[in-house]
């Protein structure tokens, strides 16, 4: 257990950055923004006895040995493969910040085959990148474009929706700016509800598309973990098996809740060809109400370019 002195320095810690406005670059001018409201949620610290830690590569080889092994699975690296869910690194993110958990969680993933140090921290990301005109900024640099489209004149940034959610367009933005691309597409439609516009998406696929996608994807030796997202829950996809009729996918789920260990978010889904879920045949579920079913569910997707180093 932490200190008094320890929680309070870390209070003070968050209190700091919660009152900070960040930009990418100081010299960007807010185009007569900077004095726009949001609502955003205000990042509340915990104390240091109620702190999660995110799940190692070492963590993880044991629980994937453990859970999957009775699976040939193709997988993301765990060599380089880090966990991130709620409450971790002191943040109490329960109930919204799952889309940010797996942005870190690819993140830490791609930086770690280049051998790179950044500070991928909840906090750090969160109030960074959160803005509107950070965001808009990121875009105009991601896209090449010399000017925002109207189909961005939404509120679609996590600090202008009290949730402070963060969905695969915010994600594919972030990555493209530490220098990792790829690419952002719909599974079956778009999500109702979802914030991102439509037009950011490059194109609309159906289950069987999206599995033989990520049956590709999954053969690279660094096989990056891929974003899923239906405007409710957001987790990751970071193994997949073809077997006779049937699509496994294995899950990293960053909706840790309680006293919940970080290794129930480490599960896998199986599937039929059609992308129907069988809650009778998978141990996972529900995930906040909702079943990971892909028949006709609507999902939001951001799958990274594999890398080398």
């Amino acid at each position: 257990m932490g200190s008094l002195v320890e929680d309070e320095n870390n209070k003070n810690k968050i209190n700091n950055l919660n009152n900070e406005e960040i930009s990418i670059n100081e010299n960007d001018e807010d185009n007569n923004n900077s004095t726009k409201s949001y609502c955003r949620p205000k990042l509340e610290v915990l104390s240091k006895d109620k702190e999660k830690k995110p799940l190692t590569p070492k963590e993880l080889e044991i629980i994937f040995k453990e859970k999957f092994s009775k699976i040939n699975f193709k997988t993301s690296n765990l060599k380089h493969l880090t966990q991130y869910y709620y409450k971790c690194e002191l943040i109490n993110d329960n109930t919204w910040g799952c889309a940010w958990r797996s942005l870190q969680t690819v993140l830490s993933y791609l930086l770690s085959i280049q051998q790179r140090k950044e500070n991928i921290s909840f906090q750090n990301l969160f109030l960074k990148y959160g803005k509107r005109e950070v965001l808009l900024n990121l875009y105009l640099k991601c896209y090449r474009k010399e000017e925002v489209p109207n189909y961005l004149n939404i509120p679609f940034s996590p600090y202008e929706n009290e949730n402070g959610w963060a969905e695969p367009f915010i994600s594919k933005l972030i990555l493209s700016h530490f220098g990792f691309e790829g690419k952002l597409i719909l599974i079956n439609d778009y999500p109702l509800n979802a914030y991102a516009p439509e037009e950011v998406f490059e194109e609309i696929i159906n289950f069987e598309d999206f599995v033989n996608l990520l049956d590709e994807h999954f053969n690279h030796e660094n096989s990056t973990p891929v974003i899923i997202d239906d405007s409710i829950v957001s987790i990751i996809i970071s193994g997949i098996k073809i077997e006779n009729d049937f699509i496994y996918f294995i899950i990293l789920d960053p909706h840790i809740i309680g006293d919940e260990k970080g290794e129930k978010g480490v599960y896998y889904i199986k599937l039929n060809k059609n992308g129907y879920f069988d809650i009778q045949e998978n141990p996972q579920p529900t995930i906040l109400g909702q079943t990971l079913s892909f028949d006709i569910k609507h999902w939001m997707a951001f799958i990274p370019n594999n890398i080398n180093k």
